[in-house]
């Protein structure tokens, strides 16, 4: 068994962070095959294959169900009555409305499982922001908003949006900075021909330069 990172949305503190789901793994004579080819990329976190992903969470109403187990692990509880009775909406699977309790028997208020978090108010379907950050965290090299708009069907701008909220709650807000001996391994420092271009163009004006200041010995 191997765990795969996936969305959750914090109970107490509203902010999301990164949780461990449970996948089964293929395997070929006892050792999966990835595990063959690279014995420590999967060590800890090994994604499911994506269409188990998919069927996992195919609509709104799988991963609202799925925000609603992180957020209410015993069940659900209304932030204003504290009543642990309420239903789920069918229209939108991810609002919950309150069935009332005690001394407020009519509170019928509605309580969203992305409130709080960087998904608040929304109007994508949830399914596309699962797919955004399963390509994100199973990506080597991460994943860019061009290459996402056509995998999850949404505008470039939205690509990059969604991309910017993932990648700022992926940050610990409690790291320090790093000290001592630091080693970085499979380091992509991507060059554009554009960006040869105008190394090209800096190096020759440098030569000119240096030409145009420099005098033969014995002149002047």
């Amino acid at each position: 068994m191997r765990p795969v990172a996936l969305l959750e949305s914090g109970a107490s503190t509203g902010v999301p962070r990164l949780t461990k789901l449970w996948f089964g793994s293929q395997s070929l004579c006892g050792v999966s095959m990835s595990d063959a080819l690279f014995p420590t990329r999967w060590q800890y976190d090994k994604p499911p294959p994506i269409e188990e992903f998919v069927r996992t969470f195919p609509d709104d109403y799988a991963c609202g169900g799925h925000l609603a187990e992180k957020r209410w692990p015993d069940g659900f509880v209304c932030p204003h009555c504290g009543s642990r009775k309420g239903w789920r909406l069918e229209a939108r699977p991810w609002l919950w409305e309150c069935a009332g309790k005690g001394d407020n028997p009519k509170c019928r208020k509605q309580t969203s499982v992305i409130a709080g978090t960087f998904m608040q108010g929304t109007h994508l379907p949830l399914n596309k922001w699962f797919m955004a950050a399963y390509l994100m965290t199973t990506h080597s090299n991460s994943i860019s908003a061009l290459q996402l708009q056509p995998k999850i069907g949404v505008t470039y701008k939205t690509a990059w949006l969604l991309l910017h909220k993932l990648r700022r709650v992926m940050v610990n807000p409690e790291r320090t900075p790093l000290a001592g001996n630091v080693e970085a391994d499979e380091t992509l420092i991507p060059v554009t021909r554009r960006m040869k271009a105008a190394a090209a163009r800096l190096s020759s004006s440098a030569r000119s330069r240096g030409s145009a200041g420099s005098r033969p010995a014995g002149s002047g």
